[in-house]
Order: structure tokens, then sequence, then C-alpha cells
């Protein structure tokens, strides 16, 4: 079983290969725990000067014969799925739900209308695929976007997918739960908007007349985008890192890999 699909990327690597992706994931890790980001909102000259920096220090990490082994260790030693979030009723959720199930965790915002639409659906559909087994599976969609998606909102949004259990929190809270998982999430400007028009136009012809996909435009002077990593992941029983799913796995994929579990 692969961890990673042939052409994995993650924060700008774009890699060949499974051992080439494992080493750009190892390069985000190292990058992170030097408390370096990449702000993908200040326009095209910084981004090339953060990569530069990036692809150097990945350069010299590599060069002193880090192994992709070695990185296994170091990031399963790290992952943690700690968190203490709020549900659809406002009720408080902590990673005690993990407990005795396998669980997939995907992390977005309500309004994206990018990575996530093709991920939510690729995650009803496994749990529609696993049959009589969707009891042994659950499934999470954690919010990075707390300042629109309040409990009354992923509560209206979960009636469009009720497969999927929708978590929200304040700020502090989704920072400590995507700094546990180490994903990334940083508010794009409005301004960076029409540069990702192109993708959205994409998706909404993808899954035209899907009704479960919808975008809030009632409010234009809030609007802002959120770019985030687009993994899902698999966890055991006891909440531990299994394996992950890069954006747009088909569901046959996913399926496969959860039944070794079950």
């Amino acid at each position: 079983m692969k961890k990673l699909n042939e052409t994995g990327s993650r924060s700008g690597f774009k890699l060949n290969g499974v051992e080439n992706a494992q080493r750009g994931l190892l390069c985000e890790n190292l990058l992170t725990s030097l408390g370096i980001d990449f702000d993908f909102g200040k326009g095209k000259l910084i981004m090339r000067t953060e990569k530069l920096l990036a692809s150097l220090l990945c350069s010299v990490t590599l060069a002193i014969g880090i192994t992709t082994q070695a990185f296994g260790e170091f990031q399963h030693a790290r992952f943690s799925a700690k968190f203490s979030l709020l549900d659809v009723a406002g009720k408080p959720v902590t990673e005690s739900i993990l407990q005795g199930k396998l669980t997939l965790v995907y992390f977005g915002y309500t309004s994206c209308l990018m990575q996530c639409p093709p991920s939510w659906i690729t995650l009803d559909g496994v749990k529609t695929g696993l049959g009589d087994k969707s009891d042994q599976v659950s499934v999470l969609f954690i919010s990075l976007d707390p300042q629109r998606d309040s409990v009354e909102v992923i509560a209206e949004w979960q009636k469009s997918w009720p497969q999927i259990t929708a978590l929200t929190g304040s700020n502090d809270q989704i920072h400590e739960v995507a700094d546990n998982f180490h994903v990334f999430y940083a508010k794009k400007p409005k301004h960076a908007v029409p540069f990702a028009m192109k993708d959205m136009k994409r998706i909404r012809e993808m899954y035209q007349g899907d009704d479960r996909i919808k975008w809030d435009k009632t409010k234009p002077e809030n609007y802002y985008m959120v770019d985030h990593t687009t993994q899902t992941f698999l966890l055991g029983r006891n909440g531990e890192y299994l394996t992950h799913f890069e954006l747009e796995e088909d569901v046959e994929t996913v399926l496969k890999v959860i039944q070794d579990y079950l």
C-alpha cells in the first residue's frame, strides 16, 4: 500500500515518485518546525523568494543524509489527534469520539468551492460504499474558518452531508487541532481571489446540478478564501495516524485501503 500517490505535492513542492513525495513531506515538516510558513497572498515575487529559501533549506537537509525512513518516524512521533471542538449542536467534542472506530478526517471550510467539494463527495461516497460496515468508520469535517463557520453555519452545511460530522471552534481551538495534525491554513485576501476563478469554474461545471454544493456570496464584503492542506487523514481505532489520501482520490481507492484495516 502506498501512503502517497505517484504525483504527490505538498506546500508548493511539485514532485514525481513516492520517494520524492516523501522527501517533500520531510521538507514541509522541517520548515514548519523552524517556524517558516508560506503566505500565498503576498504576491508572486515573495512566493518565489520563500520557495527559493525553502528549496535551499531542503537541499541542505537532504544532503546531510536524513532518510525517508527517519522522516516516517519523525512524522508519526509528532502527529497528535488531540482536539477540543464544537459539534453542530454547540456541544464540546474531544478526541474521545475517535475511540473504537476508524476515522477519516478532512480539513476545509463550508464556503470552499475549490478543493473541498470533491473531497466531500468522495467521503460521502466512501460511507455509502462501506454498506453494512459503515458504522465502523466515522467521517469528520473540521472547519479552518472559525470566523464564518459558526455552529449555526456548520449545522446548515451538515443537512446536505448527513454522513459527515462537521466540527468548528474558536480561533485558538482551530489553531490547536491544525497544529496537532500538521495542517496548513492561511486566509487569502480578496485581491488574490481572481487568480482562483478558473478552478472555481471547473468545480462548478464538474458538479453542476449537485444541490449539496453551495457558495455563499450574499456578503461580498466578508468574502475571502482559505488556502489549506487538502489531504484526508485515516486514523486508527485509538486515534493514531494510519495513512492519508491525496486530493480527489477516487472512492474505490479509499475503500480498498480502509478494507485492509477493518
